[in-house]
């Protein structure tokens, strides 16, 4: 499920999860750090366990910057190009 934080430009909930594949569940969150925010992005298939994706990035100014990442991440770990 999106984050409630994360708009598209018109300030509308963005419905980035479409582009998941069925089964899959995430979280994105902005962790504060001081006055930035680090992305935090963790997803399960299904019933397994989550996995909690490692910070790739350092800290955004904004938390919409900061879940903005996190979505990105989760989407290129989750969603793989499909095989030629």
């Amino acid at each position: 499920m999106p984050s409630p934080d994360a708009r598209d430009a018109a300030g509308g909930p963005q419905d980035w999860t479409r582009l998941l594949p069925p089964g899959w569940h995430v979280e994105c969150v902005a962790e504060p750090v001081g006055a930035l925010f680090r992305p935090r992005a963790s997803c399960r298939f299904g019933d397994q366990a989550p996995c909690v994706l490692p910070p790739d990035t350092e800290p955004y100014t904004t938390a919409v910057e900061a879940i903005r990442h996190a979505q990105q991440q989760v989407l290129r770990h989750v969603v793989r190009p499909r095989d030629a």
